[in-house]
């Protein structure tokens, strides 16, 4: 029978709950649950105990999966406090924020050379890190509410990144 697996991925995987995580410590964590749910060792089990190991290695995975993105482990962390993020309909209601985004977006646009996107690259990295930190503080201050407001603010810049991303590899093939 498939081991009992803890709900908690920070339990799961053995680390502290943390913003940061020791990503060697993940990795192996992951690579020791993946030997011990792969699907070979349950081949001659009956179809209940092939069912819950699948079923396990599928958490295991989306826990690694979580665990190893800096926004996803976020996101999880204030949800494990009762404070839920929802990418689709959530939007920081920071007006001085909302033109910011405005101009972001207008300045990723009239974007026309590399040199100008990397140098926009690295603007938004910076820019970036401020809210990273304001969101490890207002998370260790308990503040859920600023933090979750920190955290919408990174998924813009994320997203943005993204965008950038493939406006750079627009301008590299021009």
């Amino acid at each position: 029978m498939p081991l009992e697996l803890p709900q908690n991925y920070f339990e799961l995987f053995q680390l502290p709950c943390a913003l940061e995580v020791d990503a060697g410590r993940l990795e192996a964590r992951y690579r020791a649950l993946q030997r011990e749910l792969h699907p070979d060792r349950f081949a001659t089990a009956g179809a209940r105990e092939q069912r819950l190991a699948a079923q396990a290695a599928a958490h295991v995975n989306h826990a690694h999966r979580v665990l190893s993105d800096p926004h996803e482990r976020a996101t999880y962390l204030l949800q494990l406090q009762g404070c839920t993020v929802d990418d689709e309909r959530d939007t920081t209601h920071d007006a001085e924020f909302l033109m910011c985004q405005m101009e972001l977006r207008e300045e990723l646009e009239a974007l026309d050379d590399m040199a100008a996107a990397v140098a926009f690259a690295a603007r938004l990295g910076s820019e970036a890190e401020v809210l990273w930190a304001d969101f490890a503080t207002c998370y260790a201050a308990r503040q859920w509410t600023a933090a979750r407001d920190a955290l919408l603010k990174l998924r813009f810049y994320r997203r943005l990144r993204q965008q950038l991303k493939m406006r750079q590899a627009r301008l590299a093939g021009a």
